[in-house]
């Protein structure tokens, strides 16, 4: 579960990434576009004033109009070069600006993608071993339950034995104890049933031993 939330955020952040990426291409574009558009203004205003300068120089033949004209002209080109000036400064402050942010937002990216990767290694790496440790733990189990099994298979092979030399040995005991009931009864005597008209009655009869 924590393996696919993780991977969840990871794709949550890289979506959020491109959508980043679309946004800041998007914003670039219409930066680039916006100072295109101002640029090809004032090169308008500059040819609009170039050509008026040059009607009035072919209106004007006095020779103050034509200084006034190239006064107005030097004041303008020293305004455009000093405008010129300031914004080549400040777009070259703005690509600092902008290489330094993209920088960093390319090393906060880079870090999380590195804590992102050690999170899902460190993950991985425990799943498996828990997965190795699960798994030598049911061979053992097996194992333990295999020769439990063959330790029962033993114990009744052992109770099975011991009935049956019980069995026997009793049989054995049994049939030693009748043979001796037999010699003693024929050694001392019995009682024997003897019939006596309509009833019987039990008699004692002395054996081999008695007798002699």
């Amino acid at each position: 579960k924590r393996y696919k939330r993780l991977k969840r955020y990871r794709k949550d952040f890289l979506k959020l990434n491109y959508t980043a990426v679309i946004v800041q291409s998007h914003y670039l574009a219409y930066e680039a576009r916006k100072q295109y558009r101002a640029q090809i203004k004032a090169t308008v205003v500059l040819q609009r004033q170039y050509r008026s300068y040059f009607l009035m120089k072919n209106q004007r033949c006095d020779l103050s109009g034509q200084i006034d004209e190239q006064q107005k002209r030097l004041k303008r080109y020293k305004r455009c070069k000093r405008y010129r000036k300031d914004f080549l400064i400040l777009k070259y402050t703005a690509i600092v600006v902008q290489s330094h942010y993209l920088a960093y937002e390319a090393r906060k990216l880079y870090r999380a993608q590195i804590k992102a990767a050690v999170v899902l290694q460190r993950q991985y790496r425990s799943y498996f071993l828990m997965k190795n440790q699960k798994g030598d733990l049911r061979r053992q189990i097996d194992e333990q339950q295999k020769r439990l099994k063959r330790y029962k298979e033993r114990l009744n092979k052992c109770v099975t034995m011991s009935k049956k030399l019980l069995i026997k040995k009793s049989k054995q005991e049994r049939l030693a104890s009748r043979d001796k009931s037999m010699q003693d009864q024929l050694r001392l005597g019995q009682f024997t049933t003897v019939q006596h008209r309509a009833s019987f009655t039990e008699q004692w009869t002395d054996g081999y031993a008695l007798q002699n």
